[in-house]
């Protein structure tokens, strides 16, 4: 399995323009891909040489596409360097089996590239979780699949537009947030938690919308979340990011997450408006937090009927739901078994499952 341009991502590596922009918060989900992608214990990389973590900014749109390749190639090497890769080979040529993340912006002329090479048997994407879904279906090919956190072939989002079958690569829950002792008697009844992104339509056109219509958006349910007065049992802690900018870059060390959910009886983080669960609601359950999750999307994840994962039909009902939630309804309610449900999402236990999904051989 070849990686194609990892180093433009944060979802497993830390892509060299965190340390320009000063980011140091905001954590990799997919960490455990640097394992489960490894072919003899090697990764196995792919550089285009035509995409850069870093943003385009004036003086490199003025310089040649020589040059530009040039710095890509110095990007990547530091890359390498600052992820600290020792077990790794670089492929001067796409063959066999590829993998790669694609966002909104995915180019689907280099897709065209890869299908019509004789070379690449299959083509993996992931379409993660800020993915608003290409509109050009005729790159679609047998050699294409797409992977995603969860299938998403049952949200209204993704329904109508694909039709050939989803390979689960989901993001994992980080080991620190199973790590504490849960407490059934918290200090805080509701924490809403998690940032969300606006863009004005004409700068970029996500397709999804906030409920007032104002703003193109990944997220509208956080967006609701913040325009809406909450009562003093509720803690409010997300944060805006205005057509990419990003002014949450600290928003992940500005507080404890641990804590927050350690001491928080229920969790409230919209999910993207593709229909994709956000990761902290799984992390919440593994700290034993009650949660809230729309009901489709308790079926995306095989969670209905699970006590402590209180369902939504739409944002008017969540915004009700959270102004009359009273925790002292919920005193029986086992934690623990919460717990149980969220280590699936354990790195260890995802690596070998995800391997098998993607027809990789499973490590002894």
């Amino acid at each position: 399995m070849i990686w194609i341009d990892p180093h433009i991502t944060s979802f497993t590596f830390k892509p060299i323009s965190y340390y320009i922009k000063g980011i140091t918060s905001l954590p990799q989900k997919h960490v455990y891909l640097s394992k489960a992608l490894q072919i003899d214990d090697v990764n196995h990389f792919y550089f285009t040489n035509k995409f850069s973590s870093i943003p385009k900014h004036r003086f490199v749109k003025k310089i040649s596409l020589t040059l530009f390749k040039l710095l890509i190639k110095i990007e990547t090497r530091l890359w390498i360097k600052v992820n600290k890769l020792k077990k790794y080979k670089i492929h001067d040529q796409l063959e066999g089996d590829v993998f790669f993340f694609g966002f909104q912006y995915l180019d689907w002329n280099n897709v065209q590239e890869m299908v019509s090479n004789p070379l690449i048997t299959k083509i993996f994407i992931h379409l993660n979780h800020y993915h608003t879904l290409p509109e050009k279906k005729d790159v679609f090919s047998k050699k294409i699949f797409f992977c995603c956190d969860f299938n998403i072939l049952e949200s209204d989002f993704f329904n109508p537009k694909y039709n050939n079958p989803i390979i689960e690569v989901p993001f994992e829950v980080q080991n620190r947030f199973y790590s504490p002792d849960i407490k059934n008697k918290r200090e805080t009844e509701i924490a809403i938690i998690g940032s969300y992104t606006l863009f004005d339509k004409n700068i970029f056109d996500t397709g999804i919308y906030t409920h007032d219509n104002k703003y193109a958006t990944i997220h509208p349910i956080r967006y609701a979340l913040s325009q809406h007065t909450f009562k003093d049992n509720v803690l409010y802690n997300q944060k805006e990011m205005k057509n990419g900018l990003f002014e949450h870059k600290t928003y992940y060390t500005d507080f404890d997450m641990v804590e927050l959910m350690a001491n928080t009886s229920c969790i409230v983080c919209g999910s993207e408006g593709n229909g994709i669960l956000g990761i902290s609601t799984l992390e919440a359950l593994a700290m034993g937090c009650f949660v809230f999750m729309d009901k489709k999307e308790s079926k995306l994840l095989g969670i209905e009927g699970l006590k402590g994962v209180h369902l939504f039909d739409d944002i008017s009902d969540l915004l009700n739901k959270i102004d009359t939630y009273d925790s002292r309804n919920h005193l029986g309610i086992n934690r623990d078994k919460l717990r149980s449900f969220a280590s699936k999402y354990l790195a260890e236990n995802l690596i070998d499952s995800v391997r098998s999904n993607l027809n990789l051989p499973i490590n002894d």
